[in-house]
């Protein structure tokens, strides 16, 4: 699975959210964190560009309370609706 994380929301939410994110890098799925330098131990690495150039497209977007970053980082990598 193709994961987009918008990383100020998730970080702003904190604990399980993070938690999560962690599950799913550990899990083996693609997991792209977009915004700043994404929490020590994620094994990520921040990245602002939203499609690649590898063309890839987010198969599901994770995001703090908001829905709009979200939505927003769900347009920018190309995630169906």
């Amino acid at each position: 699975m193709r994961i987009a994380v918008h990383g100020p929301s998730v970080v702003a939410e904190g604990g399980r959210l993070l938690h999560a994110v962690a599950g799913l890098v550990a899990r083996g799925h693609d997991v792209r964190w977009f915004g700043a330098r994404p929490p020590a131990g994620l094994g990520l690495e921040a990245t602002d560009d939203a499609r690649g150039r590898d063309g890839w497209r987010a198969q599901v977007v994770v995001g703090g309370r908001s829905p709009w970053p979200a939505a927003w980082l769900g347009w920018r990598t190309g995630a169906r609706v």
